[in-house]
C-alpha cells in the first residue's frame, strides 16, 4: 500500500475515533487494536510527533505511535528509546509503515465496519 492511500485510511479512521471519543476536541484517542490482540497508540495533533503537526489536518502522512503491546522491529528506527520497545514513543512514522505493522497483526479492528470492508477489498485487489 502506498503512503498516500495509507495516509487517507489512517486519517479517516483516526478522525472517526477522535470524534466518537471526544467530539471536536483534539484529545488523544484510545490505543488501536488488531485482530491478533496487538495494540498501539496512534496519535496526531499539534502536540504529537506527526506531520503535519496540526490539530485539524486534512490528512496526516506521519504519525506518533506509542507503547505497542509487543516489540515491532519495523518501528525501531523511529523509537525515542529503542532499549524499551514496548515502553516508548515512536516519532514521525510514515503511514505506510503504520499500516504494514497493523496488517502484520491481522489488520486493524476498525471503528466503522463499512470502512473495514472497504479496506479488506482494497487489500484483496492489491493481491490480484
Amino acid at each position: 500500500m502506498d503512503n498516500k492511500t495509507a495516509s487517507q485510511i489512517l486519517t479517516k479512521e483516526f478522525l472517526t475515533r477522535r470524534r466518537s471519543e471526544h467530539g471536536e476536541r483534539s484529545f488523544p484517542i484510545k490505543a488501536m487494536k488488531c485482530y491478533d490482540g496487538f495494540t498501539v497508540s496512534v496519535q496526531a495533533s499539534a502536540f504529537n510527533y506527526c506531520w503535519p503537526r496540526e490539530n485539524t489536518a486534512d490528512m496526516w502522512v506521519r504519525w506518533e505511535l506509542g507503547y505497542p503491546s509487543a516489540e515491532v522491529a519495523e518501528l525501531l528506527p523511529y523509537a525515542e528509546d529503542e532499549t524499551r520497545p514496548t515502553d516508548t514513543v515512536y516519532a514521525q512514522v510514515p503511514s505506510e509503515v503504520v499500516m504494514s505493522v497493523l496488517e502484520a497483526h491481522g489488520g486493524l479492528i476498525m471503528h466503522d465496519p463499512v470502512q473495514e470492508l472497504l479496506l479488506k477489498s482494497l487489500d484483496q485487489a492489491d493481491e490480484t
